[in-house]
């Protein structure tokens, strides 16, 4: 089956060593499909990411891009997730969508960053209970997501203390 990741906070979070990490888990880990929200005032992101991820190695097919909704829409995509991948900016990661994609008890993958705004997911994440999930590099996060999905593309459970609700 195809194993959803999630990227979903605003574009403007995805810096390139970021993007390079989340190529390599797609490339990484087959049946694995990045999943992104086409911001409205992001309308020339869709085609820069995609161009990036083709010239990572990357297969477009495997990039997938939602329309914008409601907050209730966009809760019901992230339900659907099975891994949410959190940007890992060094100003600012996810906020209240990490706080929404743990409401919805989908695990979420980040790292700490050195500013305030940069710690606000893992410090979420931690107290949710998810604190497995939380890398202090992006090696490291790399890492955690690779040990989390086979690379046949199943997800493996993930163990007590990484998520509510055992992911």
């Amino acid at each position: 089956g195809t194993i959803l990741l999630g990227a979903l906070n605003k574009f403007y979070k995805i810096t390139p060593p970021l993007y390079d990490a989340w190529c390599d888990i797609i490339k990484r880990s087959l049946g694995a499909s990045l999943v992104f929200i086409d911001y409205h005032h992001y309308p020339e992101a869709r085609v820069h990411l995609t161009r990036e991820a083709v010239m990572r190695g990357v297969d477009r097919n495997r990039l997938i891009f939602l329309p914008e909704g409601s907050h209730s829409y966009f809760m019901k995509v992230g339900a659907a997730l099975d891994l949410f991948l959190d940007t890992g900016h060094p100003l600012s990661n996810g906020h209240t969508t990490v706080a929404d994609m743990l409401y919805m008890e989908v695990p979420v993958l980040t790292y700490t960053g050195p500013a305030k705004p940069s710690r606000v997911a893992s410090s979420l994440s931690i107290a949710a209970g998810c604190s497995l999930l939380v890398a202090r590099s992006l090696s490291e996060y790399v890492s955690i997501a690779l040990a989390t999905l086979r690379p046949n593309g199943s997800q493996r459970p993930f163990p007590n203390g990484a998520c509510p609700g055992g992911g």
